[in-house]
């Protein structure tokens, strides 16, 4: 019902569709899939040489296990609601107003600041990390996404890079406790922002952002745009925030539970 009342033209389900049609290449699923871990794992070899444990495999046919894990991220560890919200409803209108790089820089500390709650649960796995650093992960993550999003207008392949992301930073030493220190982490996020700087010059600060395209898929099937598209970027980014509250359940058990279930671990 919130979501219907967020889309004041057409039905949720218009929404939806309009939102689940991929005009991106077959490979950026693969890329979405997969990226996260090649970042992740190249952020630990530099972190290794810096006297970082990368760890070893426990067993290495558990590697199964990351296929349910998946799911299980994708479906209750934020994803799925998080993506209606910030790609779905709030990021088109931002672009619309600042331009793809000021939009990125804005979602990517709204999404931050979203997470700011868990810090005070012990349960969560942010409570492990500095408030700061976590910061400037979603604001250099968000230039991706943004990127993807521009170049698919796909919410299922944002939410599979939004997954796989949460997924591979549980599979491998990348965060506290799991990891012996920061490092790991703070590398990530700086080999993030690495690739986003690249991206952005790449793209000469468009993001592959084309505003006509956009207006033209983001509304319903009748041709009308949603009201995400007409309003002030302020009210789009409440909606989103309301989606995204809404449709979002991360139990704790969700996220801690991956660190026993993968075939990672730290040598002995």
């Amino acid at each position: 019902m919130v979501a219907v009342a967020t889309v004041d033209h057409g039905s949720f389900r218009d929404f939806l569709t309009s939102r689940m049609r991929s005009r991106g290449r077959w490979w950026y699923w693969p890329l979405a899939f997969l990226g996260p871990a090649v970042v992740i794992l190249a952020s630990m070899l530099i972190a290794s040489a810096f006297g970082e444990d990368l760890g070893e495999f426990n067993d290495p046919s558990t590697l199964y296990l990351i296929v349910p894990a998946f799911g299980v991220v994708l479906v209750l560890g934020g994803p799925l609601g998080e993506e209606v919200g910030w790609c779905g409803v709030a990021l088109d209108p931002l672009q619309k107003r600042f331009g793809p790089v000021l939009a990125s820089v804005v979602l990517g500390v709204i999404w931050g600041v979203w997470h700011v709650p868990l810090f005070f649960d012990p349960s969560q796995i942010q409570q492990g990390l500095p408030v700061l650093l976590y910061l400037g992960q979603t604001t250099a993550t968000a230039f991706v996404y943004t990127w993807f999003w521009n170049r698919s207008t796909s919410l299922p392949l944002v939410m599979v890079l939004h997954a796989s992301t949460n997924l591979f930073a549980g599979v491998f030493l990348l965060l506290v406790p799991e990891a012996r220190s920061q490092l790991p982490f703070a590398t990530a996020v700086a080999v993030t922002a690495a690739i986003s700087v690249g991206i952005v010059v790449a793209t000469q600060g468009s993001l592959g952002y084309d505003h006509r395209y956009t207006s033209a898929t983001s509304g319903c099937s009748d041709g009308h745009e949603t009201t995400a598209e007409k309003e002030v970027p302020v009210v789009a980014v409440s909606r989103g925030l309301l989606l995204s509250a809404r449709l979002h359940d991360s139990p704790a058990s969700s996220r801690r539970s991956l660190a026993g279930a993968i075939p990672w671990r730290p040598r002995s």
